[in-house]
């Protein structure tokens, strides 16, 4: 009886290992997916073709300081079905209390060539979005 009840619970514990193996895997494979479209902030191109496009610009980035003192600034223009800026309060891309504003397409059924963009004041835009402080790019899956 002893043995079998051993038996058992290895199994479950190599279940849950391969569970989140699974999981972990999948996890890679979605942040090493292509991601294509272009980003830009107040018309300078920060992702995309010709700029690079490496996992890393897909890691938190703060809001340059120069788009912080603005009314009318930073505009984000976001290209592409697949792709979106999560825009945060806080420097490290975490959401806090404030709800992080999200900015691109996400509708594989638009042409490619589809762009969404935002700036303070313009409809749609939070109040206060020239405060907000770190950025993430994604593909919209993640």
């Amino acid at each position: 009886m002893l043995r079998g009840l051993k038996a058992v619970s290895f199994l479950a514990m190599l279940c849950n290992v391969d569970a989140r193996k699974s999981s972990l895997l999948t996890q890679w494979q979605q942040k090493k997916q292509p991601v294509t479209g272009e980003v830009f902030f107040s018309d300078n191109k920060i992702y995309g073709a010709g700029v690079g496009g490496s996992q890393s610009s897909m890691d938190c980035q703060k809001v340059p300081e120069n788009y912080k003192q603005s009314s009318t600034e930073p505009r984000i223009k976001v290209c592409g079905t697949n792709l979106k800026v999560t825009l945060y309060l806080w420097n490290d891309c975490a959401a806090g209390s404030a709800k992080p504003l999200e900015i691109g397409s996400c509708d594989s059924s638009k042409p490619a060539s589809t762009c969404e963009e935002f700036a303070p004041g313009s409809d749609g835009a939070p109040l206060g979005m020239q405060h907000f402080l770190s950025y993430q790019i994604s593909n919209c899956e993640a």
